[in-house]
Order: structure tokens, then sequence, then C-alpha cells
């Protein structure tokens, strides 16, 4: 059987449009299904603040239980029904619950951690740029720090606040803005990415080496990722490598580079970008559970700890 070019043509363009057509229908179903999905973890962004409302109004009608409970039970609720302008950085009800339980039956330290999210300024997701830091109303001082991820050639992009990723932004109330959360920005940071490994247990050896390399005024100072192997991670290196390390410095100086990114990247980020180059000019690739370098695979097992200048995450292995 013969066909015309045109009668081929015209098989080929139904071909194309009924393949253009399911793959439609099968984005529009897990568009579906990801909003029903959504919308059952976070019901929260199923309600709109209304024309009228001020913030507590809002958080009202967002359901915000256990975030009012503490805002009552902490004597913040004049402070936040009285305040003229400031940017709630509300968390997802849901999301109190992975606080541990002893921090949740400490009405001080939830109260530090509801400050920490409460800015003394209305501030949209608009005016903000990537590792943008901004004033709390925590009494430790401690600032949040915003990020905007995307992912190349796509119009994807993620915005974070102290790692929390900002699931609906921009709800406008009459004194005020509020961003919801999809988690609660625990711990606070409490210092550098240097004060962070010298004051946990974990990292001694990592510290040693830092401190022959010349390399913790890097770690107090700047913006960076630090993904940083544990004790265990060092003891798993063959017998005399963390010896042949400390008696050569440049390869102790490309190693420990090797873990050190120059910017800021929250698991979240990590999700959106996937890959980059460390300090030592090598290629990474990373997911939210695991960092891949050459040829070794570390897991994160302790990822997002904030850092007034950056993030940590706790790694299992050496990237060398």
């Amino acid at each position: 059987m013969v066909f015309s070019y045109d009668k081929i043509r015209h098989m080929h363009l139904t071909r194309h449009i009924s393949f253009d057509i399911t793959m439609a229908m099968c984005n529009v179903t897990r568009f579906v299904l990801l909003c029903l999905i959504f919308s059952v973890s976070y019901p929260e962004c199923s309600n709109a603040c209304e024309w009228g409302m001020n913030i507590l109004d809002c958080c009202k009608l967002y359901g915000a239980k256990t975030f009012l409970k503490y805002v009552t039970v902490t004597g913040l609720w004049k402070t936040l029904n009285q305040t003229k302008d400031a940017t709630i950085l509300l968390p997802a009800d849901l999301a109190f619950g992975r606080l541990p339980q002893d921090v949740m039956s400490n009405n001080n330290t939830m109260r530090e951690i509801l400050l920490y999210h409460i800015l003394p300024h209305s501030t949209n997701t608009t005016q903000l740029v990537n590792d943008q830091i901004l004033p709390s109303d925590a009494s430790g001082g401690q600032a949040v720090r915003f990020n905007k991820y995307s992912k190349a050639n796509t119009t994807l992009q993620v915005i974070t606040s102290s790692g929390a990723v900002i699931i609906r932004g921009d709800e406008n109330a009459t004194n005020g803005v509020i961003h919801l959360l999809d988690r609660v920005m625990y711990p606070l940071p409490s210092g550098s990415l240097y004060e962070y490994i010298a004051n946990t247990g974990s990292y001694q050896t990592l510290l040693l080496l830092a401190a022959k390399a010349q390399l913790l005024d890097t770690l107090k100072e700047g913006t960076y990722t630090l993904f940083a192997p544990n004790d265990e991670a060092f003891s798993k290196l063959p017998a005399g490598a963390v010896a042949g390390l400390l008696s050569n410095i440049p390869k102790l100086i490309t190693v420990l580079q090797n873990h050190i990114v120059s910017s800021t990247i929250y698991s979240a980020g990590i999700k959106v970008i996937g890959t980059g180059k460390t300090l030592s000019g090598a290629d990474f690739s990373a997911n939210a559970t695991s960092v891949k370098f050459g040829n070794v695979t570390a897991t994160i097992v302790n990822a997002d700890r904030s850092a007034t200048n950056g993030v940590l995450h706790e790694i299992d292995s050496v990237l060398m």
C-alpha cells in the first residue's frame, strides 16, 4: 500500500497531536494530584487573607492553631495585635509536630522561636534577593536568611527562609504580610560555621585539619555551604590518610575546599540546583540525601544546620 506525501504528513501530525493531548492530560492529572496532596498536607493554603483582616485574623483563617496557641501562652498576642508593620513567617500547623517534645513544652524556648519568625517590617517575596539577611525580633539578634533557587532553562523557583520553603507568600494583612512555611525554622543560628563545628563534639578531626590548613577564618566569615565530614567519616579513611594530609598542606587545603561551596544551599535548594562547584573548583552533584564528588558518595546525615554565615550539612564520608 502506497500513501501520498500529504497522507503520510497528515498521519504524522495526527499522531503528534494525539501524543501532545495525552501528555497534556497527564500533566494536568499530575498537577491536580499534586494540588490535592499539597492541600491535604498544608490546608492553610486553601484560604487567603481577606481585605480588612489583620495578621492575627489571617492566622485564624489559615487554621494556624498551634502558632496562635503559643502566641497566647508566650505573651505575644498583644504585641502582634498592636504591631503596625511586620512580616510573619508562619509555619504550617502540622510542622510544629516535628519539633522535639522538650522544645514544645518550654514556653521560653517557644517564645524565642516565634520571635525568630517575626520580622519588624513588611517584606514581600518580590523584594527579596538571594542570600539576603533580614533581622528578626528574636532577643538573641538572630537574622533570617532568604534564598532564591532557580533551575536553569526553566521557570521553577523556590524561595526559602532559613531553609524553610515558602509554600505561599505575600498574603497581605492590614498590619503586615504573611508567608506560609513548610516547617518551623529551628534550630536558630547561634554562631558562624566555625563556631558550630567547634562547639559540636562530632567534628574534632575536621576542626584540627581546618586549623592546620589555616581555613578557620574562611569558616568564620563569608557566605558558605559546608558539607562537614563527622569524625566517623575520617575514621573510615585508610590507615595513615589523615597523617598524610597533615604532612601535605596544599593537598589538605584542596581536600577541605572540596567540602565548601561559596553560597548558601539548603536542602530545598539542593533539590532544585542539583550540581555546582566547590571552593576547590571541582564539580559536585547532590540531592536531599547525599552528595557525590568524583567516585565518593556521602550520605547527608544531618541537614540544614543554619549558621550566621551559611549552612552546614553533616556527611558520613570525606570527599577526596
